[in-house]
């Protein structure tokens, strides 16, 4: 599983359809690439698009937005640990989810402490 993790503007570039929905950009990348694409979508949360099948929606699980830098990292990060461990994909992107929830309620680029990471985890 290699998915790749794109914001909403990145996939509207990517898929050089300026005026597409987040659903229909993620999709025409994910059959293009034959990969799961993984939009984070701010305040919206992730949507998670295979190249077949259903997409899924993950609302953003955010206590009090304080600054959203690190967010992408964090999901990026988490992902690929739960991949690496063998996690299913829904699981890594749920997780992620969580921790970018944990970080944006931070000041500045943050990231999460050990003891948010396992209660993520």
């Amino acid at each position: 599983v290699t998915p790749i993790t794109p914001n909403r503007r990145e996939a509207l570039l990517l898929s050089g359809k300026a005026n597409a929905s987040s659903l229909q950009s993620g999709k025409m990348l994910a059959r293009a690439l034959k990969s799961d694409v993984l939009l984070t979508l701010g305040a919206e949360g992730m949507l998670l698009v295979p190249p077949r099948g259903a997409p899924k929606s993950f609302p953003a699980l955010v206590r009090e937005v304080s600054d959203v830098s690190g967010a992408g990292d964090t999901v990026v990060a988490v992902l690929s640990i739960i991949l690496g461990l063998k996690g299913s994909l829904l699981d890594a992107v749920d997780l992620s989810n969580r921790a970018a929830g944990i970080v944006v309620g931070k000041a500045g680029t943050a990231t999460l402490t050990d003891a948010e990471l396992l209660e993520v985890l």
